[in-house]
């Protein structure tokens, strides 16, 4: 069933189809309507019982719904506010742009409110009145499209779960250029959004290594350059192999972690060959990353030494340490080595080049 809506929806907006191709899909009868989560991946989730209701039109419209949500960032953004206003607030924000909705969904006009604000706007005129808000909801027999509890998944590690659906966004646009598929007033927000990476992670690795050979950039006419059309593009020629060295010691909270990874899927979007080496004050688990895992070795003191032993056999191009840069280090390493510093982060190692990573987002 979900397949024949997206099929659907490639014929008028083959963004959205991409996107949620991209998806973990789940049918489950342990939600009434739909949902989605952000965890290791972006999830959707979908009652086919719920879906049964619904004309094929709708159906298509409750899954740009649920796309909206992910471009918002509305999983992200209401953790300290009162969770039915801010449901209700998000779906005010979204549903205007979307046509063939079910005749309960929610709408600004329902209220008295004009369209094209933000989530946070409907919010703080609706927060005031919670009480008669949901008589009123009553009353109407309004409802929300979906569930908006899977958003808890989403919760902790924001740096790595927003990074995983700036990724997929960028992915899709790429691959399908149907910019004109989102909405004038929520391309602008995504544009913004893409754009708050704050390490160019190509520019970094191509100066680092200039002189350390393995990265080649070659002229492409397939892949023109996006910000000036008249120019050819670049693409990497030439996997280059990282071992990125994981601080997982007890002083690195979940948070940080979060941010660590977020670091390493920019980096593997390039197409580099990255494995992975958790280390605490010994070697812990070492992997060919591919996407993030549950959970990690480590929790005890720090020493940096490990990894580079093991660099020494595994002969990686480069090192790239992600720590808060408090621990034992080597006296040297003939690897060409790039530390990645958390914020607030300290160094007092005598080789290698320093790279401090952007303050964690609070919510």
């Amino acid at each position: 069933m979900i397949e024949k809506m997206i099929v659907d929806l490639i014929k008028t907006k083959l963004f959205y189809a991409h996107f949620l191709q991209q998806m973990n899909r789940f049918e489950t009868e342990k939600i009434e309507t739909m949902g989605v989560s952000v965890t290791d991946r972006i999830n959707l989730y979908y009652n086919p019982k719920f879906l049964e209701t619904l004309s094929s039109k709708e159906k298509v419209a409750c899954l740009e719904h649920e796309v909206l949500h992910l471009l918002c960032l509305h999983l992200f953004r209401g953790t300290d506010k009162d969770k039915l206003v801010f449901n209700i607030a998000c779906d005010l924000a979204i549903n205007p742009y979307i046509d063939h909705l079910p005749k309960s969904a929610l709408m600004p006009k329902s209220f008295g409110f004009e369209e094209d604000k933000t989530a946070e706007w409907y919010y703080d005129q609706l927060v005031r009145e919670k009480t008669a808000l949901q008589k009123q909801l009553i009353k109407a027999k309004w409802s929300l499209l979906d569930e908006h509890g899977l958003w808890d998944e989403s919760t902790g590690d924001r740096a790595f779960k927003e990074e995983l659906v700036k990724r997929s966004i960028k992915l899709s646009l790429d691959e399908t250029q149907d910019y004109g598929s989102i909405p004038g007033k929520i391309r602008e927000t995504v544009e913004e959004f893409l754009e708050t990476s704050k390490i160019n992670w190509r520019s970094v690795l191509e100066r680092f290594l200039i002189h350390a050979t393995a990265l080649k950039i070659r002229i492409s006419r397939k892949r023109p350059n996006r910000r000036f059309e008249d120019l050819p593009g670049e693409k990497v020629e030439q996997k280059l192999k990282l071992l990125v060295g994981l601080d997982t010691s007890g002083s690195i909270q979940d948070a940080l972690l979060g941010l660590f990874f977020s670091e390493i899927e920019k980096i593997k979007a390039l197409g580099m060959q990255i494995t992975v080496a958790e280390c605490d004050s010994e070697l812990g688990n070492v992997y060919p990353y591919r996407r993030r895992p549950k959970q990690v070795s480590g929790g005890g003191g720090t020493d940096f030494k490990p990894v580079f032993e093991y660099a020494q056999k595994s002969r990686p191009d480069c090192v790239v340490y992600l720590t808060d840069g408090y621990g034992s280090y080597p006296e040297r390493s003939k690897i060409p080595t790039l530390w990645c510093l958390a914020p607030g982060g300290g160094f007092s190692g005598n080789f290698g080049r320093v790279l401090k990573l952007p303050e964690i987002k609070q919510n």
